[in-house]
C-alpha cells in the first residue's frame, strides 16, 4: 500500500495525517491539464467532424432539388458512389469486389423491373390513344 501524508498547519497547531491508499488508484484518478484538454479538443474535433458530414450529405441529397436537373443529381449520385467505392477498395479490396457485384446485380434488377413497367404503361397508353397489340391504329379502313 502506498502511504500519503498530508500536513494540516495552521497559525496555532500543526496536525499530520497518514492516509493509506492502494498503490493503483494514485496515477489513474489525477489526469493532467494536457489530457484534459487533448479529450476536449477531440471531443470537438468529433462533433465538427459530424457536423460537416451531415452538411455534406444534405448538400449533395438536393442537388437535383435546387437546381431543377435530375441528371445532375444523378451524377452528383454516381461520383458519391464511385468515390465510397474507391475508398472501400483502399480499405479492403474484396469487400470493394464483393460491394460492386452487389451493386451490379440490384442495378440491375431494378432496370429490368423498371423497363417491365415501362413497356405496361406504354401499352396502356398505346391502346388509350387507339393503337392495337400490331402497332397499327384500330378501326382505320384500308
Amino acid at each position: 500500500m502506498a502511504e500519503l501524508k498530508v500536513i494540516i498547519q495552521d497559525e496555532t497547531s500543526t496536525e499530520q495525517v497518514t492516509i493509506n491508499k492502494p498503490a493503483t488508484a494514485n496515477k489513474s484518478q489525477v489526469q493532467s491539464p494536457e489530457v484534459v484538454a487533448s479529450k476536449a479538443s477531440s471531443k470537438g474535433l468529433a462533433i465538427a467532424s459530424m457536423i460537416g458530414s451531415r452538411a455534406f450529405s444534405y448538400v449533395t441529397s438536393n442537388v437535383g432539388k435546387w437546381t431543377g436537373d435530375s441528371r445532375k443529381q444523378t451524377a452528383v449520385n454516381n461520383l458519391m458512389q464511385v468515390g465510397s467505392m474507391a475508398a472501400l477498395a483502399y480499405v479492403s479490396p474484396v469487400i470493394a469486389i464483393a460491394t460492386v457485384a452487389l451493386n451490379a446485380t440490384t442495378t440491375a434488377i431494378d432496370t429490368s423491373i423498371e423497363q417491365k413497367w415501362d413497356k405496361k404503361q406504354s401499352q396502356q397508353n398505346q391502346a388509350r390513344a387507339g393503337y392495337n397489340s400490331k402497332n397499327e391504329l384500330a378501326g382505320r379502313r384500308r
